[in-house]
């Protein structure tokens, strides 16, 4: 999964777990997510992320040439 800040606007690899957002294998979502800042004292080491919507679900279209045989005359 990759995410876009508004901030940088970069797109970055994002391994963490999103709160109420299940993946659902073969499909590209856009998403809004809130992030709740960690909290030292309550011992929280890193930022929670949260699914707040879904803008866009739709499935992924691969550009691959479909497999053919090979010609096999001589």
């Amino acid at each position: 999964m990759r995410i876009q800040r508004k901030a940088d606007g970069q797109w970055r690899p994002f391994t963490r777990t999103i709160e109420d957002f299940e993946y659902q294998g073969g499909m590209h979502y856009r998403i809004r997510v809130g992030i709740t800042p960690a909290d030292a004292h309550s011992g929280t080491a890193s930022e929670r992320y949260t699914l707040l919507d879904i803008l866009s679900r739709k499935p992924i279209e691969l550009d691959v040439e479909p497999k053919t045989e090979p010609d096999t005359q001589p």
